[in-house]
């Protein structure tokens, strides 16, 4: 019986191959209950004995089931869920979708009779439905679900049958994407802070001297993605401004496998709160002490509250920052304020983000603006930009050189 040693998993697995009941060759693995210590001939016993009760089981199971009756979409659920487990393969989410997906379109319907309005009507059912996530600690009912993840059960459910049918137990695929069709989850940015709501918010950080304020201003200031900022440590800060200019890198950013690790210079305002908080290091990580920091909504809600009283006692005016908005959105708060100064191009600020397409960039944050445009070509015509006609001395023509060979030859 084949056994081998995972190393990473540190235990005795079994890995053998049988045939299906549609004559296909396929192998199964499972774990066995002995660890990398244990001598390799009792792993060997348990994996002979363990194929022998497996194989009778499936093969019991497939006599239990009359000839030609059509499989329930439970059953094909399960087989493939099977066959993705026997691959070795992460399955604690499709689990869980999968579960529903039998609840809602019914585990014994079988699976050849489902068809594509259906699936449309139950598409409508899954926007309609709550996501079954409450907010706790508030009275509010539990969100919709997403478009999102309305797309993500259209797709499982697509590959279930792209499953079965590669086995010969249904004919069709009733949610292929070209008889249901998606659901557009593009979402639209959310509209971007004032200057003066990033300067009060920028003045209550300085005053807190908390990790949600340092969050702050390194992404407001480094355009840094929150989850790569969450996990920043002292070694990728780089803050000896006397001998280089002070950076920060970030090793693990989204696009790093095409444009590398990503490391942005400092601004003035976050080199100055990174050099006061390395003063009072309580551990590797710049935010989190001891490990990255965890959710930080319930600081960031408190934050937004005390800059909203600052702005209406010192700009009775202004606009306030609106409860919904999120931590991550002052990235793109930041890149949109780079963008209206005019200092940078596109190009780098798409590098200062870490993103890959320039185009992306240009469309959100560098939008025509024709009053400012025509400011701009009027300073370039205006009579200072404009040197006068330089007069330049008429060229002489040139003399064409005689051919020696063809004056020697005359």
């Amino acid at each position: 019986m084949p056994t081998y040693l995972t190393r990473r998993r540190g235990a005795w697995w079994c890995r053998f191959r049988y045939t299906d009941e549609h004559g296909r060759a396929r192998f199964h693995a499972s774990p066995t209950p002995y660890r990398k210590d244990t001598d390799s001939l009792k792993a060997q016993r348990w994996a002979a004995q363990y194929r022998f009760d497996w194989l009778r089981q499936r093969t019991e199971r497939i006599a239990a089931r009359p000839p030609g009756a059509p499989t329930p979409l439970g059953v094909l659920c399960d087989a493939y869920l099977s066959d993705k487990r026997e691959r070795g393969r992460l399955v604690d989410v499709e689990r869980t979708m999968l579960e529903r997906i039998k609840r809602d379109l019914g585990a014994d319907t079988p699976a050849d009779t489902i068809r594509p309005d259906r699936v449309a009507r139950w598409r409508t059912a899954l926007l309609a439905s709550e996501s079954g996530r409450k907010p706790t600690g508030t009275n509010t009912p539990a969100p919709r679900l997403s478009p999102r993840t309305v797309n993500a059960y259209l797709a499982l459910l697509a590959m279930v049958y792209r499953y079965g049918i590669r086995l010969g137990i249904v004919a069709t695929n009733p949610a292929e994407p070209a008889k249901v069709g998606r659901l557009d989850h593009t979402a639209p940015l959310a509209t971007p802070l004032t200057v003066t709501q990033v300067e009060a918010l920028l003045a209550e950080c300085e005053r807190l001297r908390t990790p949600i304020a340092g969050l702050v201003v390194v992404i407001y200031c480094t355009l840094g993605r929150t989850k790569d900022v969450k996990a920043l440590r002292w070694e990728h800060l780089d803050l000896e401004a006397a001998r280089t200019p002070p950076t920060v890198t970030y090793p693990n950013s989204k696009n790093r496998r095409i444009i590398g690790a990503l490391t942005i210079p400092l601004r003035a305002r976050a080199y100055a709160w990174l050099s006061r908080a390395s003063a009072d290091r309580a551990g590797p990580y710049v935010f989190g002490g001891t490990r990255p920091a965890g959710d930080c909504r319930k600081a960031w809600r408190s934050l937004i509250r005390t800059t909203n009283a600052r702005l209406e006692r010192n700009h009775p005016g202004a606009a306030k920052i609106p409860e919904s908005y999120r931590l991550y959105d002052l990235r793109h708060t930041g890149a949109s304020h780079l963008a209206q100064t005019g200092h940078l191009s596109a190009l780098e600020i798409t590098r200062m983000m870490g993103d890959t397409s320039v185009r992306t960039v240009e469309r959100r944050y560098f939008a025509a603006d024709n009053d400012r445009l025509a400011e701009r070509l009027a300073t370039l015509d205006a009579p200072s930009m404009v040197s006068p006609p330089v007069s330049q001395p008429r060229a002489k023509p040139r003399r064409q050189a005689s051919n020696p060979r063809i004056t020697s030859e005359r």
